[in-house]
């Protein structure tokens, strides 16, 4: 939890969103919600794993890496830049 409150900290606008719309307006009619807080400390923390097993294993930390993206943080990602966009338009 030490991760999304230091990112919390710095970017308090970032965190629950409507999706759809991509405003931090959450009614009872939204159907999905982001949390870029959430994203971002998944992303740091894969990222962080990936770093660490490549000390010892480097085709094993690429693996990860393309694993964690396939399967877990590239929508996170696409969702995140749309947001931001949103947020410093």
């Amino acid at each position: 939890m030490q991760v999304r409150t230091t990112i919390e900290s710095q970017w308090p606008e970032l965190g629950f969103y409507n999706l759809a719309s991509l405003s931090n307006e959450i009614t009872e009619d939204t159907s999905e919600v982001g949390d870029d807080l959430d994203g971002l400390t998944d992303l740091v923390r894969d990222l962080s794993q990936a770093a660490q097993l490549a000390a010892t294993d480097p085709t094993g930390g690429l693996s990860w890496l393309r694993f964690t993206a396939e399967t877990h943080w590239g929508d996170l990602v696409n969702d995140l830049i749309s947001h931001l966009n949103y947020v410093i338009a």
